[in-house]
Parts: structure tokens; sequence; C-alpha cells
């Protein structure tokens, strides 16, 4: 017998599972082979360890909580999807806005003769920059804290803060009167 087929008898008599023959022609081997007699005694070990204490029953509850921490994390990557919809809406609309404004800020060459409308048209592009940098900044933290909330009152809440929060941001940036209706 090879050893091969003989670590494959081994196998077989652990799960009882060898004929007469079989188990007779395992013995032959093993009484000739050291390297098998070693293997064997590991074999033996190993099963010995496995057959010892009884395997711990999983909880009751096992599955409804497993249920419940994968239906809580498909909830918040739908949030987290739909907070960055969001995000790249608003700034698909800005750009919307920023693009008209430069086109109908006049040809490059009045823009570029006269220091005081490039100076204008600088600070026009860095308000708008920082204006964008603080909504991303903003989305970022209500992402971060929706993520992060126990259900949807905490959502509402943090979007009826950022909200107020633009709005009052917004009019601190554009001036007072600004947002009133004329």
């Amino acid at each position: 017998m090879q050893c091969h087929t003989a670590s494959e008898y081994m196998s077989a008599r652990l799960d009882s599972q060898l004929t007469g023959e079989e188990e007779s022609a395992l013995e032959q081997h093993l009484a000739g082979c050291a390297r098998c007699r070693t293997e064997w005694a590991w074999l033996q070990h190993a099963d010995a360890l496995f057959a010892g204490p009884p395997l711990a029953t999983p909880s009751p509850l096992l599955a409804q909580n497993v249920m419940a921490r994968v239906q809580r994390h498909a909830t918040r990557m739908t949030m987290l999807r739909g907070g960055m919809i969001l995000f790249l809406g608003i700034v698909i609309i800005l750009g919307m806005v920023i693009i008209p404004m430069v086109a109908l800020s006049g040809p490059m060459d009045t823009v570029a003769s006269s220091p005081a409308t490039v100076s204008a048209l600088v600070g026009v592009i860095v308000r708008i920059a920082g204006i964008l940098a603080t909504l991303a900044q903003a989305a970022y933290l209500v992402l971060r804290a929706v993520v992060a909330s126990p259900g949807i009152a905490a959502l509402v809440v943090y979007a009826l803060a950022a909200a107020a929060l633009v709005l009052w941001w917004v009019r601190i940036v554009a001036g007072p009167g600004s947002l009133t209706m004329r």
C-alpha cells in the first residue's frame, strides 16, 4: 500500500467506513511505515479533540440579531446614497448657475482691461468656492450624523437643522435683506 492510499484509509477508519480487508491492509502498512504512524497518531489526537466537549448551541435570537444588523446596514447605505445624490444635485445646480454667470460677465478683453472687474470676478469666484466648500463640509457632517443615527426622527432633525444653517449662512454671506421678496 502506498502512503497516500493509507492516508485516505486513516480518514475512512476514523469515520468507521473501512471493510475488514481495508482495515487489515492499513494495519500492515502502519506497522512498517513510521511516517504514516505519526500521521495516524495526529489524526487520532485531532479526532479526540472534536469528540470531547459538545459544541455550544447558538442563541435563539442569533438569526434575528444578525438580520436586524443587516437591515440597519442596508438602511444606512440607502440614506448615504440618497445624501450623496442630493449633494451631487446641489453641486450640479450651483454649476448651472455659475456657468451662465461667467458666460454673461462679458468678453474676456473687457475683463482683462479693467483691474476692478478682474478683482471683482476673483472675489466672486472666491466667495463661490467658499460657499461650495462650506456646503460640502455641511453635507459631509450631515451624512456622517445620519449614518450614525438610530432612526428616522434623527434624520428629520438633522435635515431641518442643516437647512436652517444653510439659509442662515446664505443670508449672512449675501447680506441683510437679500432673501426678502421685493
